[in-house]
């Protein structure tokens, strides 16, 4: 921490076999020492290992994950940010993994988080967030439109995933009614 202070930057050893947990040491300890350019470069760093490395760093990320929340005030988003945000990412890896599962029982709150985070729209991509998908397109009725009843059974009929169900939905019944 020291040379930072001279150099204002800092490196790891390449024989580093921990660096997502180093990174995250280096940034609490700013955080309790009070040093934003430091805690903004450890941030950064570890930012750069969970998109480049991810893979070879799985239970290491599990573990530093567990420090970041256990360690950093609740009101300290920087180092979590980016944290949740590359489990959102690896979700799918992460779930396999019975020390993730265990973690997520163990504090809630990274639960919480991740799902905060995968709700949003994605912010870095400019892409809304997808719409809910329903299994059957002919499943929504329009009575407003010009959807026409004979239309609804073509549609039905020609699902490929088969007719819903065996009757309409009720809104069906009140256009034939009128």
């Amino acid at each position: 921490m020291i040379s930072f202070f001279y150099t204002q930057t800092y490196t790891l050893d390449d024989t580093a076999s921990e660096p997502l947990l180093s990174h995250t040491r280096i940034y609490i300890t700013a955080d309790k020492y009070d040093v934003p350019l430091l805690k903004r470069l450890a941030r950064e760093n570890y930012k750069k290992v969970t998109l480049e490395k991810f893979d070879e760093n799985l239970f290491l990320f599990i573990d530093s994950l567990r420090m970041i929340y256990d360690e950093t005030p609740e009101s300290d988003k920087g180092l979590r940010d980016v944290a949740i945000k590359a489990a959102r990412d690896n979700l799918g890896d992460l779930m396999e993994t019975e020390a993730f599962v265990e973690l997520l029982k163990e504090n809630p709150d990274i639960s919480v988080d991740i799902l905060k985070v995968a709700s949003q729209p994605a912010l870095e991509t400019g892409q809304p967030a997808a719409p809910p998908q329903l299994p059957h397109s002919s499943y929504i009725f329009y009575p407003s439109s010009n959807y026409s009843a004979a239309q609804y059974f073509y549609d039905i009929n020609n699902d490929p995933y088969g007719p819903l169900h065996p009757l309409p939905p009720p809104s069906i019944h009140r256009f034939f009614q009128q």
